[in-house]
């Protein structure tokens, strides 16, 4: 795919870089937060970016990324995993809002990231319905090389990336406006002790 197809994909997430930005710097602006924005997206909608993320409570993109209300359609499940109901949300976003970036954003320190590198290294399965993390992400953990760090950033990596690529070929919906030019897709990792994005292989979006 070429970088110049998805020109409004990039003004989007220009946007997010910006805001970043801001945000790391201090100078947050937490614009479209007032009354007048509250009364404009009363009956519409347009959100510039989609983001799915985590649903760690250090990790909440409106705050990373410095928007407001009606800028993000932001969709959070545990590990950023992707499952059919957050398939079909995606496609509200994308299909319907048309949203001409999607963000996959994981972060570090992640819990089904470590649960999933426990549970590869022989620990005991999680209570519950909690094995459904475990199980969407164990595939991805990568070999210990006596890094526990790198290899948790590995992990996460390799799942993110994976997440990624199964999202641009989502069909019917999501993968025709990828392969249209109209949708980029692109991963991240937000690391929680500085706040920093970390944008993974842009040049291959």
């Amino acid at each position: 795919m070429s970088n110049h197809t998805y020109a409004e994909g990039h003004a989007s997430l220009a946007e997010l870089k910006a805001g970043q930005e801001r945000w790391l710097a201090g100078q947050a602006r937490h614009a479209h937060q007032d009354a007048a924005r509250r009364a404009e997206l009363a009956t519409i909608q347009k959100p510039f970016a989609a983001i799915l993320s985590c649903i760690d409570s250090r990790a909440t993109p409106e705050i990373v990324f410095d928007q407001g209300l009606g800028d993000l359609f932001v969709i959070r499940s545990a590990g950023a995993i992707a499952d059919r109901v957050v398939h079909a949300s995606l496609e509200f976003g994308i299909h319907v809002l048309q949203a001409p970036l999607l963000v996959v954003m994981g972060h570090t320190d992640c819990g089904t990231t470590n649960a999933a590198i426990a549970h590869a290294d022989g620990a005991d399965p999680l209570p519950g319905h909690l094995t459904v993390f475990t199980d969407a992400v164990t595939p991805f953990v990568v070999p210990d090389t006596g890094d526990p760090k790198k290899r948790a950033w590995d992990t996460l990596t390799a799942h993110v990336k994976s997440i990624v690529e199964d999202l641009r070929g989502l069909e019917p919906l999501v993968k025709a406006r990828v392969d249209a030019g109209q949708l980029l897709v692109v991963g991240a990792i937000y690391e929680l002790a500085t706040g920093q994005v970390h944008w993974l292989d842009e040049s291959a979006a």
